[in-house]
């Protein structure tokens, strides 16, 4: 199933000089002549439904050289989407009644739109769980295992050799575990962080427990190993003319 929010994300950074004394020439060394401070970023948030949570971008410029952008950046992204996850339970009530024409679809369905199994008498109404929108007949196996993922996957261009580097302390400020897959140790193919989204009573034990959901950061050049630039290149001149015309 498509993830229903995903965002994606980039960083601009000065080039601060740095002075300090050169090591001795007889052992080999490492010379820091500069450090890249975050002084801006870019977060748009995209959800799969644009009546449901219309695209919004964030943009933060630093204004003073002591304004932690990298925190901030953080924080807003923790808010975002713990507020999306209290407006879905919200939603739910307002779910459309049955629609005649997906009544109509799904009495005349033979196939499992999931799987494109053939249906016999295991035949169930499947529906978005954030639209309360038809989505077509389904067997009951099928439709318990198409589950919406319970992560938000946030792209960068080029993550582990660059951006997580400027932010990923600051992911450690709040609560919550943080979980990474490291190439090295200095670079990490993705890493993660469960945030506490809100409280609900167990029915089990009748406790109050916590919801948590986990933000997944991804770096889109794994399987795109190429610059934005060229990337963007390939895109007809039509939809790069609409998203440029969109943006302003």
């Amino acid at each position: 199933m498509k993830h229903p929010w995903s965002a994606y994300a980039d960083f601009e950074c000065f080039n601060n000089p740095i002075s300090a004394c050169s090591p001795g020439e007889r052992k080999s060394f490492t010379k820091q002549y500069q450090k890249h401070t975050p002084c801006g970023f870019g977060l748009l948030i995209k959800c799969f439904d644009n009546k449901l949570y219309p695209p919004k971008f964030i943009q933060n410029t630093a204004k003073s050289p002591d304004e932690d952008v990298a925190q901030i950046f953080a924080d807003i992204l923790e808010s975002e989407f713990k507020n999306i996850c209290q407006m879905v339970p919200a939603n739910k009530k307002k779910y459309p009644k049955k629609k005649k024409w997906d009544c109509d679809a799904f009495k005349k369905a033979t196939h499992c739109h999931v799987c494109g199994g053939v249906l016999g008498q295991d035949k169930v109404w499947d529906h978005c769980h954030y639209t309360g929108k038809y989505r077509g007949a389904s067997h009951s196996k099928c439709n318990m295992d198409f589950q919406v993922p319970k992560y938000f996957p946030v792209f960068f261009h080029n993550l582990s050799g660059y951006d997580s580097h400027l932010f990923i302390k600051n992911l450690g400020v709040s609560d919550g575990n943080i979980k990474c897959i490291a190439n090295n140790e200095e670079k990490y193919i993705s890493f993660s962080k469960k945030i506490v989204v809100g409280k609900y009573i167990d029915k089990k034990d009748e406790k109050e427990k916590e919801s948590k959901r986990e933000i997944r950061f991804i770096d889109s050049f794994k399987f795109m190993s190429t610059s934005l630039e060229k990337l963007a290149a390939n895109l007809p001149i039509s939809r790069v003319f609409q998203k440029s015309r969109g943006s302003l």
